[in-house]
């Protein structure tokens, strides 16, 4: 991601957060119009990944778990995971607070984009965010990329990070 599409980013988040930022408009006014919008990855015709999946997630640091989830899907413009409404060919953001396993809790935030490709078939998903430690002078920042697909009568995920992965494979 370059620099100006940080920005851009960074903007649009600020934005939805409700925080006011002198230029901001003027910003989002120049690229309205520009590639940015234009080339939003919708589609008319897309795969179904509706269904109840069980499979496995193995990490690249040699953790695997047993993950099930539920997918509903009508058209091509949202996902529901479980509770979670997933927009297609959008912006979307997240913040979570959560107990910590040694007292405290962590707090976290993430953006995302998630788009089809060009034929319908792969949802690809750029995001960005920060992990918390609250009480403690700890934080990540993260970057990173997710690819869900159907080959065969599998669900392929496979999230990368600089220097993790997560691969999972699931069956109906």
């Amino acid at each position: 991601m370059n620099k100006l599409s940080v920005i851009i980013f960074m903007g649009l988040l600020l934005a939805r957060s409700g925080l006011a930022i002198p230029g901001l408009d003027l910003l989002q006014q120049q690229f309205a119009n520009g590639p940015i919008v234009q080339g939003a990855g919708r589609t008319s015709s897309c795969v179904n990944f509706s269904g109840l999946w069980k499979g496995k997630c193995v990490s690249s640091m040699g953790t695997s778990q047993e993950e099930s989830l539920e997918i509903q899907q009508t058209g091509c413009d949202y996902l529901k995971i479980g509770n979670e409404i997933v927009p297609l060919a959008g912006l979307d953001g997240h913040l979570h607070n959560s107990p910590a396993k040694n007292g405290g809790s962590l707090a976290s935030s993430i953006s995302l984009t998630t788009d089809w490709n060009a034929e319908g078939t792969e949802l690809t998903t750029q995001f960005a965010g920060l992990i918390r430690a609250i009480g403690m002078k700890w934080h990540f920042p993260f970057i990173g990329k997710a690819v869900m697909k159907l080959v065969g009568s599998q669900l392929i995920s496979e999230m990368k990070l600089p220097g993790f992965t997560v691969s999972c494979t699931y069956e109906k």
